[in-house]
């Protein structure tokens, strides 16, 4: 059920989700100066987004044993 392939969608979109997460948290807080943001703090709220995306993706898996079929990552290697 949790093959190679399953992991490698589940990561990705783990990935994507935190760099979401992090992005809209520097965009939320656009107006401080870049040396006053949070950074444990964004950085942390974007683990916590892809915490939920992995939990996610455990109760998303098909019968084709993958995450998503939107996944940019090619088949076959």
């Amino acid at each position: 059920m949790f093959d190679k392939l399953f992991w490698r969608d589940a990561l990705e979109r783990a990935l994507k989700t935190f760099a979401q997460a992090v992005l809209a948290v520097i965009g939320v807080a656009a107006t401080t100066p870049v040396t006053g943001f949070d950074w444990p703090t964004i950085l942390l709220t974007g683990a916590t987004a892809a915490v939920i995306s992995l939990l996610t993706s455990f109760v998303s898996v098909g019968s084709s044993n993958t995450v998503s079929p939107a996944s940019l990552v090619k088949r076959g290697f």
